[in-house]
């Protein structure tokens, strides 16, 4: 992993403290460049991402910037409470104090910020998609409004959810703009790189004459899987396969929906991927489904645009802001004969990806990262 070392140019730069919950891999390369742009202090929480474990050992070596970890402290119903933040601000003397979401750590920043009469810029990153946005009540828009009301700025994932929050919660707020998504460079060489992986799978599963439809992600009631099996086998696709890859608590109980369905052996599940082993099944599959009733945003279309699949995306997902009309369509979550014609339409109308794997289709993404990150950049360093 890269070690950062104060140099002259490193101690011209403004300091930045960054408290976030766990190091995930949609969030390296963001980091990375926050890393590059300022010079920054890294605190988790977790030393994992509660729901889904990563490798931590592997996506450190991707890092530009040293891991530390709030250790003390406690959860208490679903929430992060921890110490020693304060002395960190103390110690450190922040120019900007980035954090995550609307919980404690949040709110004790935001009291921090408040005693020391601002002498130093706080913002946010919320991951909430515009569904969730407008649907947020009761307490927890409460403290939405406090904080987006209250501090400099929050990121947000999209140009409409950034829209909505300054139009219905506050005025003065920056309209800061970040979607989770990856480094198109360094994520399309990591696929070139599981090329290999890709034929092994097309091999063992005997898919070179079948057009596959693909979904990633954990098997969990709000991601809507048994949703998605009932409209690929309504649609009935004749020399297809629904690859299914992940894990979680739905997945016995979906491995015997299918097994009493139609055609059982046109649904493979993988269980949990990461590396090679994952991004190799976007580089097989013709199409990539997201049926989510619940997706603050879903880096996982980003990943799949990138490899060039075709997308139908949930219209509750975040990530509906990356479809347009080029590279996919959206689709109701609730409604089975929406997303099945819209399966059958596009794989019918479409010819398998070539299983050869000779050279990467071209990127489906509407913009860049870098196009997106330099806006964001660009504005954290204006006064």
């Amino acid at each position: 992993m890269f070690k950062k070392e104060n140099n002259k140019s490193d101690l011209a730069k403004k300091t930045m403290l960054i408290f976030h919950p766990a190091l995930a891999p949609y969030r390296v390369d963001f980091f990375n460049c926050l890393s590059r742009q300022f010079r920054t202090y890294f605190y988790f929480l977790f030393s994992n991402v509660p729901t889904q474990e990563f490798d931590q050992n592997e996506l450190q070596k991707d890092c530009e910037f040293d891991c530390n970890y709030l250790e003390k402290g406690y959860d208490f119903f679903g929430k992060s409470f921890r110490v020693g933040i304060f002395k960190t601000i103390i110690k450190k003397k922040p120019d900007i104090i980035m954090c995550s979401e609307y919980g404690p750590i949040t709110f004790l920043l935001l009291f921090y910020y408040k005693l020391s009469h601002k002498k130093f810029r706080l913002y946010s990153i919320s991951d909430d998609s515009l569904d969730l946005a407008i649907k947020r009540k009761g307490l927890r828009a409460l403290v939405r409004n406090i904080i987006c009301k209250n501090t400099d700025g929050i990121i947000f994932n999209s140009i409409d959810v950034a829209a909505w929050h300054k139009d219905n919660i506050s005025k003065r707020m920056k309209e800061l703009v970040l979607p989770i998504i990856h480094k198109d460079e360094s994520f399309r060489n990591k696929l070139i790189e599981s090329i290999p992986v890709a034929k092994r799978n097309i091999n063992e599963h005997g898919l070179s004459n079948k057009r596959v439809i693909l979904y990633v992600g954990r098997l969990e009631k709000v991601k809507n899987i048994d949703f998605l099996i009932d409209c690929y086998q309504q649609a009935n696709l004749k020399n297809s396969a629904l690859v299914i890859v992940g894990d979680g608590r739905q997945r016995e109980s979906l491995e015997e929906v299918v097994k009493n369905g139609v055609n059982p052996n046109s649904i493979i599940f993988t269980g949990r991927l990461e590396g090679e082993d994952l991004l190799s099944w976007y580089l097989i599959a013709d199409l990539f489904v997201l049926p989510s009733t619940y997706e603050p945003f879903g880096a996982v279309i980003n990943e799949a645009l990138l490899a060039g699949c075709h997308v139908l995306c949930s219209s509750d997902a975040g990530a509906s802001s990356l479809i347009t009309k080029d590279n996919g369509v959206l689709f109701s979550p609730y409604r089975k004969d929406d997303l099945t014609q819209k399966m059958i339409s596009y794989m019918n109308e479409h010819n398998p990806t070539a299983r050869k794997m000779v050279k990467m289709r071209d990127s489906k993404m509407p913009f860049t990262f870098d196009q997106s990150i330099k806006t964001l950049m660009d504005k954290l360093n204006s006064v």
